[in-house]
C-alpha cells in the first residue's frame, strides 16, 4: 500500500489488528513484561478496536483541523523566532537550537502542561525509542527506567492537577472523573504523546536536513521555488521517514 488513502483505509479496517485473539495475543502478553512495552500497549496507538476508539474519541476534537488554527499560527511564530535567533549566530545546531525546543513548545500547547527542562525529557524519550527498534537482542534496561521516569512525571501532573483546562491532559482527567477511562489509560496516553509527539518530529526534521544536504539539486528546486515547501515536506517524510517500524497489523480473519 503506497498511497495515504490506502494506508488510512487499511489502518481503520476492523479485521486488521495488532494482537488478534489466540497466538498473537499471547505474544503481546509476553512482550508486555517489559515496562516500556507494557505501558505503551495500553495507549491508543497500540490498542485494537473497540478499545482504540474509546481512547481516541474524547481526544479527537482537540486535534481536529478546526481547532488547530491558533496552534498553527503560534507554531509559525515560534519557528520564525528560533530560526532568526539561530541564523544570527556564526554556528548553530539545527536539532538542539530549533527542532527540540520547537517540538516541546508544541507539545506543551497540545497537552496543556509545562515542560521546564525539555532536554531531560528528550534523553528519556530517546531511551524509550531504542526499545521499539527492530532487534534480535534483548532490550537494555535503560528504556524501562526511562519509561518509569516519564510515568512518574505523568502521575505527578495528574495528582497536582498541573495542567490547563484547554489541553489534552484536562480532557483525559475529565474521562477519569466520568468513569470512562482508568487512571492507567491516562498515564499510558500521556507517556505516549510525550514520547511520540516529539521524537518523530525531531527525527523527521533531522532526516529532511540531511537529505537536502546530500541532494543539492533537490535543495536548489526549493531555493528557486520550483517546488512548493508543502510538497517537499510530504516527499521528505516519504523518502526518509522518522519511523521505519511501528508495530505490525495482522489479519484477524482469512
Amino acid at each position: 500500500m503506497f498511497s495515504h488513502r490506502m494506508a488510512s483505509k487499511a489502518l481503520k479496517h476492523r479485521f486488521l489488528l495488532q494482537a488478534p485473539p489466540g497466538t498473537y495475543q499471547a505474544i503481546r502478553e509476553k512482550l508486555t513484561g517489559q515496562t516500556t512495552l507494557q505501558i505503551l500497549t495500553q495507549s491508543m496507538l497500540l490498542s485494537d478496536p473497540p478499545r482504540h476508539g474509546n481512547l481516541r474519541k474524547p481526544l479527537a476534537p482537540s486535534l481536529s483541523m478546526n481547532s488547530s488554527g491558533d496552534l498553527q499560527r503560534g507554531l509559525r511564530d515560534k519557528a520564525g523566532e528560533l530560526a532568526a535567533k539561530a541564523s544570527g549566530s556564526e554556528c548553530f545546531d539545527a536539532i538542539s537550537d530549533i527542532a527540540v525546543p520547537l517540538s516541546f513548545w508544541l507539545l506543551q500547547q497540545i497537552l496543556g502542561v509545562e515542560i521546564r527542562d525539555p532536554w531531560a525529557f528528550k534523553l528519556k524519550t530517546w531511551e524509550v525509542g531504542r526499545a521499539l527498534d527492530m532487534r534480535r537482542e534483548p532490550v537494555e534496561g535503560g528504556s524501562d527506567a526511562a519509561c518509569q521516569w516519564l510515568q512518574k512525571w505523568a502521575e505527578e501532573v495528574l495528582d497536582r492537577a498541573a495542567y490547563s483546562r484547554n489541553g489534552l491532559v484536562a480532557s483525559m482527567a475529565a474521562q477519569i472523573e466520568a468513569g470512562i477511562w482508568t487512571r492507567n489509560d491516562a498515564l499510558a496516553n500521556i507517556v505516549l504523546l510525550i514520547f511520540a509527539g516529539q521524537e518523530t518530529v525531531v527525527d523527521a526534521f533531522g532526516n529532511a536536513l540531511k537529505t537536502l544536504q546530500e541532494n543539492p539539486d533537490q535543495r536548489e528546486l526549493l531555493k528557486s521555488r520550483s517546488v512548493a515547501w508543502i510538497a517537499a515536506a510530504h516527499e521528505l517524510l516519504r523518502y526518509d521517514a522518522p519511523v521505519q517500524y511501528a508495530g505490525a497489523r495482522i489479519a484477524a480473519e482469512d
